[in-house]
This record gives structure tokens, C-alpha cells and sequence, in this order.
């Protein structure tokens, strides 16, 4: 399945333990973690190149030529990639990545000619790439095509580390056509869920027994307390062992 291509014109806008223990130390607590919700969608926002690994058969393939929609165009008539990185997405880790979305806002040379191109993405540095993804322009006056899909969809498997400056790249290129590719502006917005790591103890009494028993209330109470959270989930028992 390709990606969602949306095209429109634009008018310029634990370890086990031994047996050995002497020494036994039970805890009960009522300490609660919060099971980890995954938080609510979040977005980079659209996000553009801060540099150029390589021009390929492109003239004009600049940062300024590619990171503002404004009438300077990145130009090739041949089919050697251009290739982009550093988008500075900053997204947390231990993400979940949702969603990839490419916009390419171009042109071609004049009405009635065809610019078809093709473009695809790296997550570790131009190693390896998704599958490719393809449209065209058919006019002198800019439309956006917008590539937007799941990470599985792009044929590659997603973390958090393949959208650093370091891992990331896209690439694209002039496959074929009558007219050339004119490259106006190409943003990258990624959509992820971050995981909410924060926990709570619940409101609960603990109490710490020395004891050479496993049976609780044995020995002697060396420690007790309360713990005061927001969370009202509680773990009724935990064990500390201790050995000489």
C-alpha cells in the first residue's frame, strides 16, 4: 500500500536467590505504579532540512532553496538523487511513531509538460531506504503533494532513534517526463505518541519486620510509615531480602 498522496494546487500561499538467608526483611506497601498510558498524539509540526548531504543531478539544491516556499526552485532533468538531512525533529524517546508525512511543493517548466519524481526515506543515515514513493506536476504554477501514511506502510520499521539529525535523510529525485522537476519547499511532519512515564505510590501504611521467617508479622517491626500519592492503585506486598 503507498502512502496517501494528497495533491493540490497552491496560488502562491529482578535475579534468583540462594537458600542461604539469615536474614529476612518483609515490606508492605502500599506503593501503586501507574501503569504507562501512552500520551496523548503529538506532532513535530512541519519540519524542513537544515542541510545537504548531496546535490545529486540537481542545480540549485540549497537549504534556502528547499526550506521556504518562495519562488527558488531546486531544478534536475536527470535521475541522480538529491539528498537532505537534519530536521530536528527532537522527539522523546521511547516514542511510538504514529505517523510520517512528506509535503513536496513544486512545479514544472511550463503547462502541459510532466515532471515525474520519486522519492524515499532513511532512518540510518542512507544505509538502507523505504520503499519509494512516486508522483509528478503537470503545471508551471506550484501544487503540494503530500505523502502521508503509517511507519509500515513506508516499508520500515520506526523508533525514536531513526529521526535524528545523525539517522534521517530523504532523498529525491527527476525519474522521467517532458518538462523538468522544480523544487519548491519539502517539509517532514512526524506524528508519535510518547509514553507517560510518570508513577504515583497511592495512599497506603508500610511497615518493615527483621525476621527469620517468611511469615509475616514475625520478628521484630523495625520501620513503619505512610506513603501519600495521587494514585490509588496499590501493590500489597512486596518482599526485601537480605542476607548475611
Amino acid at each position: 500500500m503507498n502512502p496517501t498522496r494528497i495533491k493540490m494546487k497552491t496560488d502562491r500561499q529482578g535475579r534468583g536467590v540462594g537458600t542461604f538467608a539469615s536474614l529476612i526483611l518483609l515490606l508492605v506497601v502500599g506503593i501503586g505504579l501507574a501503569a504507562v498510558q501512552p500520551a496523548p498524539a503529538a506532532t513535530t509540526g512541519a519540519k524542513v532540512t537544515t542541510n545537504v548531504v548531496s546535490t545529486g543531478s540537481f542545480s540549485g539544491f540549497t537549504v534556502g532553496n528547499l526550506d521556504t516556499d518562495d519562488s527558488n526552485y531546486a531544478t534536475s532533468s536527470a535521475t541522480s538523487y538529491g539528498v537532505i538531512s537534519d530536521f530536528d525533529f527532537n522527539i522523546p524517546a521511547g516514542a511510538q511513531i504514529d505517523n510520517i508525512a512528506v509535503a513536496v511543493t513544486g512545479k514544472t517548466d511550463k503547462n502541459n509538460n510532466t515532471a515525474n519524481y520519486d522519492l524515499s526515506l532513511s532512518g540510518n543515515g542512507g544505509s538502507g531506504w523505504t520503499s519509494t514513493q512516486s508522483d509528478s506536476f503537470s503545471s508551471k504554477f506550484d501544487a503540494t503533494d503530500t505523502f502521508s501514511d503509517t511507519p509500515a506502510n513506508w516499508g520500515w520499521t520506526w523508533g525514536q532513534s531513526g529521526f535524528s539529525n545523525a539517522n534521517f535523510q530523504l532523498r529525491i529525485r527527476w525519474s522521467s517526463g517532458s518538462g523538468p522537476l522544480e523544487l519548491d519547499l519539502i517539509t517532514v511532519t512526524v506524528t508519535y505518541s510518547a509514553p507517560d512515564l510518570s508513577w504515583a505510590t497511592g495512599s497506603a501504611d508500610f511497615e518493615i519486620w527483621e525476621s527469620s521467617s517468611s511469615t509475616w508479622d514475625a520478628g521484630t517491626l523495625r520501620c513503619s510509615g505512610t506513603l501519600s500519592d495521587d494514585n490509588g492503585a496499590t501493590i500489597g506486598l512486596i518482599r526485601v531480602l537480605a542476607y548475611e
